[in-house]
């Protein structure tokens, strides 16, 4: 009865008492059965005397029954930290001779006395850490607020500039079909031109071949009769009168009288000239040629002014052509469409147009292409990376680096050497808040060794800074950045 007595003592005692190294709200996983047994919490099946529990002996696999010594290597010790944040530590740190302010500001993983209670002081200092490190942060926060926001004024600025290309472009391959059209009615008046002086040379051809054969024709004719004045005028001075042929003495008669009245007639002015046939055509195969000469030249004049700009002289020019052709061949034209004319530009004017064109609109093609290349790269979430244009340089040992967030790191030695460590490639999200990290490729290869690259991990910070260089793999650099583009509102404590 009195033994009874005592167990039931020690174990409302032990209801009531903390367990050294174990929080308040797992204090229900060591109470103790009706029996004053516990079993252990990951072993159930071994059952333990209440008393076992921080007798520095490791009963339980999980160390479960020592949470409050070093006996057990596995276990862990709760930090209360009264006035600070509570902690764990591994049960082997436990009472060994070294306190572990880092996670028991309380002191209460050494023996008592040891180790005094430094958490009001940790607390304040801890509290000064955060007021500044929030503090940067929000001001990281602020300067990436406006890196973003020049990032998309200068991704709208390239979508804008895009947009009011294609449009001259538009323009321009509108202004060159209206420059081919203007040129097919050029031609075309040229066509026309042509055809009209065609059949004017064709009109002039078959009159003047018509006019030859007649002159032809009456020059035979008139040597037939040039030879029959001679046989009768032979024989009116030959003929034998002692014929009595009155046939004969009649047309004698006759000529004599018609040579006798062409003889009264001939005076100074009136005298019979017989030109030469001969002469009268040749006069006209030479006037005929310098007809076709000044007709020809007057086609090419016109074919000229229509290829002309309509200034005043060409109009008053025309106007001459017309007349002259009007004059020469009256009636001609009145029946003759007028021609269409280019209004401004003559045809080596359109194509001299159409080629600057060309080449104006081969040009910006490329430029376009330039900017959609652009516009479509990978700069990271909401593009921040798009307007960080600048770079940052910092001297580490023997070499000065110098880092530009979007292109390029490159290292320059003490005699200005530059090497190129690699050039922007694209962005890695690392986590699903956003944060990444910076890819280089492509960089100048090693003496017997591979490409150079380089990875930059950002560091939230107020200012853009190279904080370290190393090289873990040969020709492969690993930066650490600071950066106000690396903060998040994640990172506030």
């Amino acid at each position: 009865m009195k033994k009874l007595f005592i167990l039931l003592v020690l174990i409302n005692g032990i209801n009531s008492l903390k367990i050294r190294g174990v929080p308040d709200k797992y204090a229900e996983d060591y109470k103790p059965d009706e029996n004053g047994l516990w079993r252990c919490l990951s072993n159930p099946e071994i059952i333990l005397s209440i008393d076992k529990i921080n007798d520095n002996y490791c009963d339980c696999p999980d160390g479960s029954d020592e949470p409050g010594t070093n006996a057990c290597d596995n276990g862990s010790f709760y930090c209360e930290n009264i006035g600070f944040k509570s902690n764990f530590i591994p049960s082997y740190k436990v009472n060994d001779g070294i306190c572990d302010y880092d996670v028991c500001c309380d002191g209460s993983d050494e023996i008592d006395g040891l180790c005094e209670n430094k958490c009001i002081e940790m607390k304040l200092d801890h509290d000064k850490y955060v007021k500044e490190f929030n503090e940067n942060v929000t001001k990281g926060l602020k300067l990436k607020g406006n890196i973003l926001q020049r990032s998309i004024n200068e991704r709208n600025r390239l979508d804008n500039e895009i947009q009011r290309s294609n449009d001259k472009l538009r323009k321009l391959e509108e202004n060159i079909e209206l420059l081919n059209i203007e040129k097919i009615k050029l031609n075309e008046n040229e066509k026309l031109l042509l055809e009209k002086f065609d059949i004017i040379e064709n009109d002039v051809d078959s009159l003047s071949s018509s006019f030859l054969n007649s002159m032809n024709k009456m020059n035979n004719y008139v040597s037939k009769l040039e030879d029959l004045e001679h046989i009768l005028q032979r024989m009116t001075l030959e003929y034998n009168h002692n014929f009595n042929d009155p046939a004969v003495k009649d047309a004698a008669e006759s000529y004599l009288n018609f040579a006798a009245s062409i003889d009264d007639d001939n005076n100074a002015e009136n005298t019979v000239n017989r030109v030469k046939l001969s002469e009268i055509i040749g006069n006209f195969n030479e006037v005929l040629s310098r007809t076709k000469f000044d007709l020809n030249k007057i086609k090419e004049e016109m074919i000229q002014f229509t290829k002309d700009d309509k200034k005043k002289d060409n109009v008053e020019k025309s106007h001459n052509i017309w007349d002259i052709i009007l004059n020469s061949f009256i009636g001609y034209f009145e029946n003759v469409d007028t021609l269409e004319t280019v209004e401004n530009l003559s045809d080596v004017e359109i194509d001299n147009k159409i080629n600057k064109l060309n080449k104006d609109i081969k040009n910006l093609k490329t430029k376009i292409r330039q900017s959609e290349i652009e516009l479509n790269k990978n700069f990271g979430p909401d593009d921040i990376l798009r307007s960080m244009n600048e770079c940052y340089t910092k001297t580490m040992g023997k070499f000065e680096y110098k880092f530009c967030p979007n292109s390029k790191i490159e290292q320059v030695e003490k005699d200005g050497r530059t090497m190129k460590i690699g050039f922007f490639n694209d962005v890695e999200v690392i986590d699903n808040l956003g944060k990444f990290n910076i890819n280089f490729k492509k960089g100048e290869r090693c003496w017997d060794g591979p490409i150079r690259e380089a990875v930059a991990e950002l560091i939230c910070d107020v200012k853009t800074e190279i904080l370290s260089v190393t090289e873990p793999q040969k020709c492969m650099y690993h930066f650490k950045i600071s950066s106000p583009i690396a903060c998040f509102e994640s990172d506030l404590l």
